[in-house]
């Protein structure tokens, strides 16, 4: 199963107003956590799993024994606060949430770990190896997950029946199917709403809005540009090139509007902030009408 078809089970797409906790967050979008993810990916499988998130995604430190670890392999989720393996520092208080792979805690509780989404200042994503003191990192863990088995057959059941995922996915982009009246792509409207009427209030408190701001669409909103192309141009839809050219183009768009968000981090400019708004609004108009030609596409080749 490719990333792309994990991406649209999964339901990664759409932020969900229902999450918990997500109005005590400024500047962040309730996207599906992890849990639900896994959940959503396995449900109606005989996978046998064991996951644990606190219900209000609060640290488990106290919950997780160390030896819970130990002769696994385990996905762990922690505050990037406690790890220092990575390039690029974030503020305490921002709850930023990376994930780091565990293949075991040896007597002295030394954790080995790999981190296969490791970014270093040019932009590319390297792969990292070493091992952490789990005295040093355990405030920070947020949750964990241990596969023990997969049901592989049903999960090849899901994957031949990825576009009615992907359909689900496009339209809750859209179309108000509970989380938004004007589906995911509002959350990311509102949100740039927001920059507008807290922009030149207090220029300490912008900037870190900003950076979550950066980060949110850095590691969510981009992904569906890449993983949508790679999803049609698999299963050969008419025009496909074409419309993998016109998401890439727009990945660029978005990529930029985020260069210049990070740029306010550093440079605080007024200016800056008219120009990112306009052109964040005109992306997400034009991610619309690109969202609703997918749709379309889709139930003309597919009878979706």
């Amino acid at each position: 199963m490719s990333e792309s078809e994990i991406y649209f089970i999964c339901g990664y797409t759409n932020p969900d107003s229902s999450i918990v906790n997500v109005s005590q967050k400024r500047f962040a979008l309730p996207y599906v956590q992890f849990d639900v993810l896994i959940n959503n990916l396995f449900s109606e499988t005989n996978t046998s799993y064991e996951i644990h998130f606190d219900k209000d995604y609060q640290f488990i430190s106290l919950d997780a024994n160390p030896d819970i670890f130990k002769d696994k392999t385990i996905m762990i989720s922690l505050s990037t606060a406690v790890l220092n393996h990575l390039l690029f520092p974030t503020y305490p208080d921002q709850g930023t949430i990376h994930c780091i792979i565990s293949s075991g805690i040896d007597d002295n509780n030394k954790m080995s770990a790999t981190d296969y989404y490791n970014i270093d200042s040019a932009g590319k994503v390297n792969i990292w190896k070493g091992e952490y003191d789990y005295d040093a990192i355990k405030d920070g863990l947020l949750g964990y997950l241990y596969i023990k088995n997969i049901d592989k057959d049903m999960l090849e059941r899901k994957k031949a029946n990825i576009l009615s995922y992907a359909m689900k996915e496009f339209e809750g982009l859209i179309y108000d199917t509970g989380i938004h009246p004007s589906g995911g792509l509002g959350f990311i409207d509102d949100l740039f709403d927001l920059y507008e009427e807290e922009s030149g209030k207090d220029r300490v408190s912008e900037q870190r809005d900003i950076f979550r701001m950066n980060l949110m669409l850095q590691a969510k909103h981009l992904l569906f540009f890449d993983y949508t192309c790679d999803l049609i141009s698999k299963h050969s839809i008419k025009d496909s090139d074409h419309m993998c050219r016109r998401l890439k183009e727009m990945k660029y768009a978005w990529q930029r509007v985020i260069n210049k968000l990070l740029i306010q981090t550093l440079a605080y400019s007024r200016k800056r902030t008219t120009t990112i708004l306009i052109e964040a609004r005109e992306l997400i108009k034009q991610q619309r009408e690109l969202v609703v030609e997918l749709i379309e596409m889709l139930k003309q080749e597919y009878n979706l």
